[in-house]
């Protein structure tokens, strides 16, 4: 069998229960989870953008202004949680998920990246907003934009 060039088939269980342990906090209702901060989650550029971005905020609320993982400020034990992982290139993979949330059914997709220290997330995408990274970035540009105008230095 001709596998697609990408992570090898071998890896892909291994992306699968990363996944599965980000989530297990979530499911089981446990409080205070968001790892925003954990780079046994996300890869060091990801953490770097939210690192960013939060610097810019100051005061105010930094562009990721919730739960990354399960799209929320507030979540109830999330239920029916799916999980397809496919290879996308070289020590990549996507991860389709699906669960609920309350009434509340969500759909992402995880954008995995396999490194020295296994897999982490690089990026999440949602139908609300597309790609959590992009979002962040525009923010952060927005936020430079603003900190740079005449106005802002009065």
């Amino acid at each position: 069998m001709l596998l697609p060039a990408g992570a090898p088939a071998s890896s892909l269980p291994a992306a699968e229960s990363f996944l599965r342990r980000v989530f297990a906090p979530y499911l089981a209702g446990s409080d205070a989870i968001a790892p925003t901060h954990d780079p046994a989650v996300f890869t060091a550029e990801m953490l770097a953008l939210i690192a960013h971005d939060e610097a810019l905020a100051g005061q105010e609320d930094p562009t990721l202004d919730g739960d990354p993982i399960c799209y929320c400020q507030d979540y109830q034990p999330l239920r029916d949680l799916t999980l397809a992982v496919r290879a996308t290139g070289r020590n990549r993979a996507s991860a389709s998920v699906a669960f609920a949330n309350g009434e509340t059914r969500q759909r992402m997709t995880f954008m995995l990246v396999a490194t020295t220290a296994g897999w982490r997330i690089a990026d999440i995408r949602t139908p609300q907003d597309g790609s959590l990274a992009a979002l962040i970035r525009q923010g952060i540009a927005k936020r430079q934009r603003l900190n740079s105008s005449p106005s802002a230095t009065r």
